[in-house]
């Protein structure tokens, strides 16, 4: 065969693969892959890009990467997309760890992080509680020349808001606001969140007036937390015109 020609089959099983991708069907894409090895079909990075994705998508992370193991052994192309996938399965699990670690061989490869693979990261740091690790990602993808977005900032936030670092996490607003980032309500949720759960009922409400400011509408989620930090601080004349205008909202 010629070299850079694709033999029709590996086509044919690609296409397949990636159905079965699409249809959420990870057991399948990896007894395709079985039976491509059995017919003495080779496989691509693009098969094993689809069984990854598949694997992803389900939240087979262990599955994922059992596949890039392979493709790793058989010397296929390993790319960004692969990185990307793999990261996702790790985060959808928790497993920050694995993440970080997929981050580090990504740059062994000399391969670049894309915007993609920084918000995988850091909600993977997010979900295991880990706003320091978070905050390290933020900062050194904000250095680089990766676009940051909503979802980056947001999962910083959010895991500033697990560990109750209010500060932190006011000062990621900030610099939200600097890069030109649009917040939004699951921003502001997470961010009064935050000030809930620190007793700082004077700082929730301060979000809570900027989100009109932004074009941004408050939720339960947002009114509950603000009126909960006023509770907890005693602050229940705040706390009862919260809830006045909660039902006059609604």
């Amino acid at each position: 065969m010629a070299d850079g020609a694709v033999d029709s089959n590996t086509i044919t099983y690609n296409a397949l693969t990636s159905a079965c991708k699409k249809a959420g069907e990870w057991q399948k894409t990896l007894q395709l892959v079985k039976v491509m090895a059995q017919c003495k079909v080779d496989s691509d990075a693009i098969t094993s890009n689809a069984v990854i994705s598949a694997c992803e998508k389900s939240g087979e992370w262990t599955q994922a990467l059992h596949i890039f193991s392979m493709m790793a052994r058989s010397r296929l192309r390993i790319d960004t997309i692969t990185f990307n996938a793999l990261i996702s399965a790790c985060e959808k699990d928790r497993r920050w760890e694995a993440s970080l670690q997929l981050l580090g061989l990504m740059a062994w490869n000399k391969l670049g992080p894309d915007t993609i693979t920084s918000n995988a990261v850091v909600s993977a740091c997010e979900k295991g509680s880990r706003w320091d690790k978070a905050l390290q990602l933020l900062f050194a993808t904000a250095k680089s020349n990766i676009e940051l977005n909503t979802v980056t900032f947001s999962a910083s936030i959010a895991a500033c808001e697990k560990s109750g670092e209010w500060h932190k996490m006011m000062c990621i607003l900030g610099a939200m606001a600097g890069c030109k980032v649009r917040a939004n309500t699951i921003t502001f949720s997470a961010g009064i969140s935050a000030c809930d759960k620190a007793s700082k009922w004077q700082e929730a409400l301060l979000l809570l007036a900027v989100m009109p400011q932004r074009t941004v509408y408050s939720n339960t989620i947002t009114s509950n937390a603000a009126i909960s930090s006023c509770e907890k601080c005693g602050k229940w004349g705040k706390a009862l015109q919260l809830l006045g205008a909660m039902a006059q909202n609604n």
